[in-house]
């Protein structure tokens, strides 16, 4: 019997640049980095999600959002678009 060696390709999981929060609400500022003309750039994109505890009281995550959480959003979207036009004008 023959080993074989196996590879994992493992991936960086890539963290977010900063994260705003708000009751269990919150946005993600994420960089990706891409070519544009033979120059590399950052391009930030966000991330809006709702934790939650299921029934086995486990957290959760979802994208979908009831009329109670708009509010929450709202406020972190509102805060993620700052970061980001700030971060623009550095």
């Amino acid at each position: 019997m023959t080993k074989e060696k196996q590879t994992i390709k493992s991936e960086k999981v890539t963290q977010p640049e900063i994260r705003f929060q708000q009751g269990n609400c919150s946005a993600a500022v994420f960089i990706n980095k891409a070519g544009k003309d033979g120059k590399d750039i950052e391009i930030r994109s966000v991330t809006l999600q709702k934790s939650y505890k299921d029934k086995n009281d486990e957290w959760q995550h979802t994208n979908s959002f009831s009329g109670n959480d708009l509010p929450k959003i709202i406020r972190v979207a509102e805060r993620a678009f700052d970061f980001l036009t700030t971060k623009a004008k550095i």
